[in-house]
């Protein structure tokens, strides 16, 4: 007799278990990369990235890396280096059991000798991992009757069960019913396989009618390839007749146009001349002094380190303060018009500071998965957007309003006009009426997820990407492609001087000219820089995940602070502190 199935939820409910002795102490390089954070178990390497997980942790998030981005399976190598397994196996745990500590590489070993007595009050004394074997044998354990495939519903003390089978009616019918039994099964089975071969039989011809199906509908869309072919082919006729006609108008506007540069370029000239006479001081002093744009410098930034906001003070090179509250990471930090900062985390919520006081004023909890970014809208109210595939509008207090995005919102930009826009793990870049919440159009151009959005000074649209490029759109068509990165581009911003600046994975930061395409490389991190910020019109500052803040004046680095963890976002903000 076999021992119930409901043995192990009865009386064994968990797998042996072990807690670490000093998990604080643990070196961070052995620890779970931005998922439990905890000790690896089963450690499998990105190759791109090469951060480590947990087989199991990684599992759960279908193989996409929170660190690069990237989903395959067949991305991730198995680890097997034996000074990592060692170091691994030699961590200090306490078994759950009888609260013995020893190396976790030998805890298998140990659950091989670790007694308990048997839960079923037999009395004996076994090793923990031979407790399921043990019940297979316990004269305490309830077991069907021997005749319960003919019927009989009683269970009894495995010691018992000779009793209960001299009683059993089912057990002395055994003659009567095992023949038939055995008939009935053999029925079944071929049933069975009468069954698979109707089903197989179905599937195929439910495969030839529709082969059928899509013949015809191939051979009515060749009709109308033929028959549109056929209209496009009477369309050119006509546009090369008129292209004839607007060519020899053209010719003849150019004739005109020559004629009237030829009276400006005079008229310039006589400009020039009279401008050359004008060299006394009180006529240069009324030129206008918005010729040279300049911007505020701001001496305080918030940066994401790890899961807590750093204030530092960018003059005096201090930290001013440390805002707790966040459980994992910070991906985005924003200052609102009124002062208050808003904070955004992997661990789902959304956060209100006072800066001043240090003190959490709000928590939003409306999303289901990492809050990748934010913004605050021309009306005050503030847009966030998530790996849940939402986009989501809050005020202070609560949330107004959920837009379905599909395939999450990685960035978001609101144009002038008020429009929403948001890229994502889609590939586009995606526009949306806030106020009805219904998509408007996309734009496709980039091969990977888009991870940052800018609007120029002069309306046109900046995309970058996990595909390594940023692309400058104009009319909603790319017009340009800016390549340089050798990896993904996480943050690109507008300089005051009309250059773009740019971050990536590829642990630099870029400077773009946009009229010649040339960029200059700014090098230092020692690991990806995931945000750039301008705080003044010469000075911009990064942040890596090697745990540094870096301000860059006029393409050199000048100075360098230390933060107690990696950092994804940085938020130049202004404060009374």
């Amino acid at each position: 007799m076999s021992q119930p199935v409901t043995f192990r939820k009865k009386y064994m409910p968990h797998e042996p278990t072990y807690i670490y002795v000093d998990e604080d102490s643990v070196d961070e390089e052995l620890l779970c990369s931005q998922i439990c954070f905890r000790p690896l178990v089963d450690p499998y390497t990105h190759n791109s990235c090469g951060h480590s997980f947990c087989h199991n942790c990684i599992e759960k998030t279908k193989y996409h890396c929170p660190c690069c981005h990237s989903g395959s399976e067949k991305e991730y190598t198995k680890v097997n280096t034996r000074i990592i397994l060692n170091q691994l196996g030699k961590l200090r745990v306490q078994c759950s059991s009888c609260e013995k500590q020893m190396a976790r590489g030998d805890f298998h070993e140990h659950i091989t000798s670790c007694p308990v007595v048997c839960p079923c009050g037999c009395g004996e004394s076994i090793p923990l991992a031979k407790l399921i074997e043990h019940a297979t044998v316990c004269p305490n354990v309830q077991v069907p009757c021997t005749a319960a495939e003919f019927g009989c519903t009683e269970t009894v003390l495995r010691g018992t069960c000779h009793n209960h089978e001299q009683e059993c009616r089912y057990e002395q019918s055994r003659f009567i019913f095992e023949p038939l039994y055995q008939e009935t099964v053999t029925l079944k089975g071929e049933i069975c396989s009468l069954t698979t071969k109707y089903e197989n039989l179905n599937k195929n011809h439910q495969q030839v009618l529709t082969e059928v199906g899509d013949m015809k509908i191939k051979c009515d869309d060749l009709n109308n390839l033929y028959k549109n072919a056929l209209t496009k082919v009477g369309e050119l006729k006509r546009n090369n007749e008129n292209l004839t006609n607007n060519y020899n108008q053209a010719r003849n506007d150019i004739s005109v146009l020559n004629k009237q540069y030829t009276t400006l370029e005079n008229k310039y000239e006589t400009i020039l001349q009279r401008l050359a006479t004008l060299t006394t001081k009180s006529r240069v002093d009324q030129l206008p002094s918005t010729l040279s744009k300049s911007m505020d410098p701001i001496e305080h930034v918030a940066c994401g380190s790890r899961c807590d906001i750093e204030i530092w003070n960018i003059r005096t090179d201090t930290r001013v303060t440390v805002l707790k509250g966040h459980t994992i990471a910070i991906y985005f930090i924003i200052q609102l018009s009124d002062g208050t900062l808003v904070s955004a985390s992997r661990d789902t919520t959304i956060r209100l500071w006072n800066i001043e006081t240090g003190e959490c004023t709000k928590v939003h909890t409306g999303h289901t998965s990492y809050v990748f970014c934010m913004i605050q809208l021309a009306n005050g109210t503030i847009a966030s957007g998530s790996s849940d595939n939402t986009i989501r509008i809050w005020n202070r207090e609560q949330e107004l309003q959920t837009i379905q995005a599909g395939t999450g919102a990685e960035c978001l930009l609101e144009l002038e006009d008020g429009t929403l826009v948001s890229g994502g793990y889609d590939n586009k870049i995606t526009f949306w009426n806030v106020t009805s919440g219904e998509k408007i159009k996309t734009l496709t151009g980039h091969t990977r997820t888009v991870l940052s959005l800018v609007q120029l000074k002069d309306g046109r649209l900046v995309s970058a990407s996990d595909d390594k490029t940023i692309q400058i759109w104009k009319n909603d068509k790319c017009e340009k492609v800016l390549e340089g990165h050798t990896g993904c581009v996480y943050k690109v911003i507008e300089l005051t001087d009309g250059q773009l600046a740019s971050c990536s994975f590829d642990k630099t930061i870029r400077l773009w000219n946009m009229h010649t395409e040339e960029c200059q490389v700014l090098t230092g991190h020692a690991q990806e820089v995931r945000s750039v910020v301008q705080i003044s019109s010469d000075i911009i500052i990064s942040g890596s995940l090697d745990n540094t803040i870096r301000v860059w004046k006029n393409g050199k680095q000048i100075k360098q602070m230390e933060c107690s963890g990696w950092i994804c976002s940085i938020a130049p903000i202004k404060i009374k502190i």
